[in-house]
Order: structure tokens, then sequence, then C-alpha cells
């Protein structure tokens, strides 16, 4: 097939493959948009947006540890439609179809079209564990950082700097939602920069071309933030306490197992997960080592390094991947899922490909039959055709959420539904809750303000014993009407259990309030006069 031909060819074959992968992945990022629910991690943004559309000062008043992009979609449904959870998964879904269909066009330029086409496949039918949890917040976000990286493709394609300049402008945009991505695309450029160019000059000279974009966008942010809070509270709040939370809620890699425990769909994505960890360590070992020995045989021999573009991938892959290993559980692993699919496939061509044609090597119908078993396998293993099962996904209704998310009857979330509106009737609009159990959707769903500052509490909310004296002055001033307390303890580690990681506030809670009603997963508090109170009021209540 002539150049001409074959440049035809993956064009006509463009608008067939965006529209598959669309689908595709709308099918199933739809499943997850009215199931299940995150009280953690879908309630602190959507928290911290109601504080801020309340007057909140984010990082002085308004508790949070990302960048204020990370707000952004939550600020945006919940301004729209309050409580904004069904409006902000609506939202975050685009994301993720944006982030699929974006991963094919970046493919496309180090792979040819179907192979492209096939690690976006991947992707879109990828961690269905993780999207039942709601918990894909840094997955989405990736999306900037493809957007990066196909403008850096470009750049290297023409050699035109304004292409270096918009890569570095996404960068700081992708810096605007979250640390790590942004960090790990910056890396990848910087790599991928230093190995097309001989001349340390260059380099230098388009690197700065490259973080002047970085700058470009983020030096707005950052003046934003600044008129939010001092910089002091910047850097402890968005760089030093991420940190410590991330070191106290670490958890270790799973443990090796050859086989799964039992031949279930349950234990066989859980020995997934356990063999990914391993798998893709080995998947960047690899590439890294191939990719460096080209670049030192390119220095010996004098010619240029082959594959910048696959360098970027590969070293902003890796960092990323980085992040797995604080938080080893499954939907941090499949946050880092993008560029390993993406790796997956272009390995996958390097093995059974003819790089010289862009083509298989075996017949049509081995090819078929392949692509087929593979992605099977795929959806197998991470579970994604039990979005089809009857019964997998939550179907009862939630009366907080006007019926529009469904939770299962087993998972105790009809219960909080429940308790959402005995905490409505035992408070009044205007009275402020406490939350011990880091579920800060709680505070949205009841629409009760916490009493503000460090109200989001998990290990790492305070770094000493002083932060967590101010935080009492701030509850002495103005004491909570209800306390929500965790019948569960926190990783299921008793070192992790709010007596232990905030034991002066516990002190504190003890001694004022009381239990209003059974000891279960959320045990609802209240001062202890007005539990005797209530005791009276019942013992004295006519018996029918």
């Amino acid at each position: 097939m002539s150049s001409a031909s074959k440049a035809g060819h993956e064009t006509r074959s463009t608008w067939p493959h965006v529209i598959l992968l669309v689908s595709v992945s709308m099918v199933f990022e739809w499943a997850f948009v009215g199931t299940n629910l995150n009280l953690l991690d879908e309630g602190w943004p959507l928290y911290a947006a109601m504080q801020l559309h309340a007057g909140g000062a984010l990082y002085e008043d308004v508790f949070f540890v990302f960048p204020p992009g990370h707000l952004l979609i939550a600020w945006i449904a919940y301004g729209i439609d309050p409580p904004g959870v069904f409006m902000a998964r609506v939202l975050y879904a685009l994301f993720n179809v944006g982030l699929v269909v974006g991963l094919y066009f970046l493919g496309r330029r180090v792979m040819p079209a179907r192979f492209a086409l096939f690690g976006a496949l991947l992707l879109a039918v990828a961690a269905e564990s993780a999207h039942q949890k709601q918990l894909l917040f840094g997955y989405r976000y990736l999306v900037i950082s493809v957007l990066a990286l196909i403008a850096f493709a470009r750049y290297l394609d023409h050699r035109q700097r304004r292409q270096l300049l918009l890569s570095g402008a996404l960068t700081g945009l992708a810096l605007a939602f979250r640390l790590t991505p942004a960090f790990a695309t910056a890396c990848g450029v910087t790599v991928a920069l230093i190995a097309v160019h001989r001349n340390p000059r260059e380099w230098i000279r388009d690197g700065l071309i490259y973080g002047f974009g970085i700058v470009l966008v983020a030096l707005p942010v950052l003046l934003w933030m600044l008129s939010q809070a001092s910089a002091e509270t910047l850097w402890q709040e968005v760089l030093i306490r991420p940190v410590a939370m991330t070191e106290q809620q670490s958890l270790a890699i799973p443990a090796w197992l050859w086989l799964p425990e039992q031949w279930t769909r349950r234990y066989l994505h859980e020995w997934f997960v356990v063999l990914q960890f391993r798998a893709w360590t080995l998947l960047y070992i690899g590439y890294a080592a191939g990719l460096v020995w080209t670049w030192v045989r390119s220095q010996r021999k004098g010619f240029a390094f082959p594959e910048p573009l696959l360098l970027a991938i590969v070293v902003w892959g890796g960092v990323y991947y980085g992040r797995s290993f604080g938080r080893s559980d499954a939907p941090h692993l499949y946050s880092a899922l993008p560029p390993i699919c993406l790796l997956l496939t272009h390995l996958t061509w390097r093995a059974f490909g003819r790089r010289e044609a862009g083509t298989f090597a075996l017949p049509r119908p081995a090819r078929w039959a392949l692509g087929t078993a593979g992605l099977g396998l795929w959806i197998l293993f991470m579970g994604s055709d039990r979005i089809f099962w009857p019964g997998h996904l939550g179907q009862e209704p939630m009366a907080s959420l006007r019926g529009r998310i469904g939770v299962k009857a087993d998972t105790g979330l009809l219960r909080v539904d429940e308790q959402i509106q005995q905490i409505q009737r035992w408070t009044r609009p205007g009275d402020t809750i406490l939350d011990l159990s880091a579920s800060s959707l709680f505070y949205v769903l009841s629409n009760r303000m916490g009493p503000g500052q460090a109200d989001v509490i998990m290990p790492g909310t305070f770094l000493d014993a002083s932060e967590e004296r101010g935080f009492l002055r701030v509850l002495d001033a103005n004491p909570p009407a209800l306390v929500i307390f965790p019948g569960w303890i926190f990783d299921e580690r008793k070192d992790r259990a709010v007596q232990r990681s905030s034991p002066l506030l516990w002190q504190w809670v003890k001694a004022r309030y009381a239990l209003a009603g059974p000891y279960e997963r959320f045990v609802l508090m209240l001062p202890k006069e007005r539990v005797n109170q209530l005791r009276a009021k019942r013992k004295d209540a006519p018996t029918r």
C-alpha cells in the first residue's frame, strides 16, 4: 500500500472508530450514573462545592487538599441541581468518554489505527469495580494529559513551537485539576525533549517554551488560590497534607496469589488485581529498558532518537503508575490504566505486526479471533459484563436523591437514606452537624453544614495535636447539633479508627454527646441533655 493510499485508508477509518468508541464508552459509563453511592469520595468535592456556594473560602474554612479544578465539576453540578450527585456523574462520564477518544488519537501517533482502536476499547470497558465504587477521579482527568501529549506529538511532526506552547498550556490546565497527572506529563515531555535534541541548548530552549505554556495557565489559577488563602496555607493544604494523608492511609501491595482462592467472579477479579500490580510493573520496566537502549545507541551512532513520543508516553504512564503504590488498592491501580491500555496494544503490534506495512502478520480470521479472545478475557477479568447482570447494579431508589440513584438493598445505603431523614428531623436548617466518618455526603444530602475548617475527619486530617486543638476551639464556639460516629474502622485497621487518629476530638465528643439510636454502621449522636429529653419523652409516651 502506498503512503497516499495508506493515509486515505487511515482517514476513512477514523469516524467509524470514533463512533464505535463513543457508543461503547457511553453505554458502559451510563450504567454507573444512576447506581451506588460513595459517601466519601463523591461527598467530599460536593460538600466543598456546597460550602463555596454558601460563601466559604477554599483552603481557609473549606477543607480540601486538591487543586481547585478538582472541585469544578462538583461546583457546577451543585449549582445547577443540588445536591449535585446525579449531574456530577453525568459530567464525569463525559470526561471518561473524552479520555477514551483522546487515547485513541494519541495511540494512532505510535501505532496503526486498528491497534489504537483496540487499546481504546480496552479502556472503554475497564475498571468495572472502581466505576461501581464511584472512585475514578484521577483517571478521568487524564484526558487533559492526553491532549497535552497529542499537542506534543504535533510539535514533533513539524517542530512548530506553538504546539509545544499548547502542550505546556494543557499541562498547566491539568495541574489545576490534579497535581500527579500534570507532574507525570511534564516528566514525559521533558525527558522526550532531552532525547530528541542532541544539543543541550535546543532542549533547554524548548523546555523553557513548554514551561512558559504551563505558567501561562497555572499562574492565574495560583493567583486565584492566593486570593482564597495565604501562601503558607496553600503550601500546607495542597502539598504537605496530601502527602501526610497518603502516608497515614497507605495500603501494601496485595500479596501474591498463584491462583484465585475460589473460581468465582469475585475471587477471579481479586486475583487479577494482584496480577496487574506485577504485570504492569514489568511492562514499564521492559519499555524503559528498551527505550534507554535505543537512546544510548542513537547517541553512540549519531542518529536521531526515533521514538520520542513513545518515550514521553512511557515516562508519563510510569510516573503516574507510581502513585498506585501509595495506597495499593484496585481503584488507585485502575486510575493508572489509560497509558497501560495503550502500551499493551502497542506491545501487541510490536509482537505480531509488520511495522513496515502497519498491518497484522496473521491472516484476517486469526486476527479477528485473537482480538476477540483478548477483549473477551479482559472483560471477563475486569468483570465488565456484569453491568448486564440482573440485580448487579443497585436499583433500590434513595429518597434523599429523589429516586435518581439506585442502590443495592444489602449495602446498608438504604439505612443511610433513613438516617438522612432522621438528621433532618433532629436538627433545624442552619444547624451544624459533625461527621466523624469521613462520609461528607451526609452534609450534602441532609443539607446541613459542618463546622468548617477540618470537618472531613480521616487519618491525616490533623498533622499534629495543635491542629486538633485548634479545631476543638471551633467546636467550642459553635457546638454541632448532631454528630455522626462510624460504627466501623477506617481500612479495618485499629490504628486508623477515629479514636486513634483524632484522640482529642473523640474525647471532646464523648464528653458531650451520647448515642441517640442503635449502634450500627453510622451512629447518630446528640448532646447528652437532648438524648435524656428524648428518652424521657419516649418513657412518658402512652403505650398502645
